[in-house]
This record gives structure tokens, sequence and C-alpha cells, in this order.
């Protein structure tokens, strides 16, 4: 009998004791974890969000005052003919009786200045360079001179404002004149016209096949 009381003694002291180490200290708190609270953008606090950066497709800011402008986009539109000498026989083909021109609008559709922007056009005749820009510039009695018309001022390169402001856009001309007063013969080249714009956007080159006719 004193043994089997014995036994339950010692049972009933083990369950005592867990229950007391399973219980938080008195004067104590449990922990409990916050999960932190998304704060929504606000444009103007200072701090650039993701969903207030420049929308590339529209070339529009979400939020200028924190994540500043979109970037500069440079684009030039195809070739047309720049006055009554000059007929477009193709969709990349001009015929020209001397003196004619060819032309192209270049525009910035972005929203900070953009950076300089330099002309550059190569001819071929039987795979051979016959024009570059600034270095061949007559062939067959044809000088070759191009331009920006920038508001009327005449420059070899120009940089755009941002769009929407006076001075976002100029007018890219390459006129042909007579350089030699001998009798003119009919010839064709292709000429390649690239424009660079010192920037990591690329302009895709133009090609056009150019007939010259007396």
């Amino acid at each position: 009998m004193k043994k089997t009381l014995l036994v339950l003694a010692l049972l009933t002291s083990i369950f005592l004791i867990a229950a007391c180490t399973e219980q938080a200290p008195e004067g104590i708190e449990t922990p409990t974890t916050n999960m932190p609270t998304a704060t929504p953008s606000v444009c103007g606090d200072g701090e650039c969000d993701s969903s207030e950066m420049c929308i590339i497709d529209a070339l529009q800011s979400a939020c200028p005052d924190d994540c500043g402008p979109c970037p500069p986009s440079l684009y030039v539109e195809p070739l047309s003919c720049g006055n009554s000498g000059c007929e477009q026989t193709g969709k990349n083909e001009f015929t020209i009786k001397v003196p004619g021109s060819v032309k192209a609008r270049v525009a910035n559709l972005g929203e900070a200045l953009a950076n300089t922007m330099t002309s550059d056009f190569r001819c071929y005749a039987n795979n051979e360079k016959v024009v570059q820009h600034a270095l061949l510039k007559n062939h067959k009695g044809i000088l070759f001179e191009d331009y920006f018309d920038l508001d009327g001022k005449l420059v070899d390169e120009v940089r755009l404002k941002a769009r929407q402001n006076t001075g976002s856009i100029a007018m890219y001309k390459l006129d042909f004149k007579r350089w030699e007063q001998n009798t003119l013969e009919d010839f064709e080249i292709i000429c390649n016209f690239e424009f660079i714009t010192h920037s990591p956007i690329k302009n895709e080159k133009q090609t056009y096949t150019i007939k010259f006719q007396q």
C-alpha cells in the first residue's frame, strides 16, 4: 500500500512540473508578430515608386516630380520630295532633275532635352562609294549638300528640346545642285541615310534609289 501511494505521489509531481513549464512567467507578455502594411504611392512624396516611372510605350512619366521626365526619343520620318525638281517614283525611289531636294522631319518625342543629332549619308554606284557626307560632296557634276533647318536656322547638327516645346522639331534636307556647267548625264545611285544621336537609342538606316535625269 505504501509503495502504491509513493508511486502516485511521484506521478503527481511530474505532471505539476510539466504544467508549470508550459505557462509563461507572470509579468512577461507573449510576443506577437506585426505584419508590415503597404504604403500607397503618392506623387510628390520624393520617392520614385515603380508605378510612378516613365511609361515607355507612351513616353509619358506617371510622376515627373518624383521620377523625373521620360528620356528623349528622336524620330526621323521617311524621306520625301523637298521641291518640284524631285519626283517620288516608288516607296524608296526618287527621280531628280537638278536643282532638286529630299527632306525629312526629325522630332524629339520624349520629355527631356535630346542629345545632339547629326546626319550621315553614303551613296554608291556599281557597289563603289561615290558620295559621302562632308567628305565626297559631288559626283558627275552634281553637288550634294545636307543640313538641318531649325526654326529657319540652317545648321549641321541639332539638339532638340522636349516635345511640345519650340525647338522640338527640325527639318532635315539634302539639296542636289549643279556643280559643273557641262551637260549632265543620266545616272543612278543608291544612298544610305543614318542619323546619329550619340545615345543608346538607334535610328534605323534608310536606303533609297536616286535617279538623276537631265
